[in-house]
C-alpha cells in the first residue's frame, strides 16, 4: 500500500503508472486517477521492485505491461503510453533490465 494523502492508500497491484503533469504527480489505476503534489522521486522510494523507471516524470508497473513496441508501452488494458528517452544509453539499459520479461519482442 502507498500512501498519496493523508488517509488514501492504494496498493500496488492496481497502479498501472505514475506519471508528472503540471505540477501534480498522477497515479494512474484501471478506474480512478489520483492526483498528489508529492514528487515522482518520493512516491518511487515506495514502489516494489515491480516498477521501472522510464524517464524522469514516468514509472510504469512491469506488471501491467502488455508489450514495448519501441518507446511505445503497451498495458493490459490497450493504454499507450510513450516512454520516449532522451539518452540512447538509458534506453538500451532500461531494455536490458526488461529482458526476459513476457512483453519483449526477441
Amino acid at each position: 500500500m502507498i500512501k498519496i494523502l493523508k488517509n488514501i492508500f492504494i496498493n500496488e497491484d492496481d497502479i498501472l503508472f505514475i506519471d508528472r503533469c503540471d505540477r501534480k504527480t498522477l497515479i494512474h489505476t484501471s478506474s480512478i486517477i489520483y492526483e498528489t503534489y508529492l514528487p515522482v522521486k518520493e512516491i518511487e522510494k515506495e514502489l516494489s521492485s515491480n516498477f521501472i523507471k522510464i524517464n524522469k516524470a514516468l514509472i510504469v508497473n512491469k506488471t501491467h505491461i502488455k508489450r514495448i513496441e519501441g518507446s511505445k508501452y503497451i498495458l493490459d488494458n490497450n493504454e499507450i503510453i510513450w516512454g520516449a528517452v532522451r539518452k540512447a544509453g538509458y534506453h538500451r539499459r532500461l531494455m536490458k533490465e526488461l529482458k526476459g520479461y513476457k512483453f519483449i519482442k526477441k
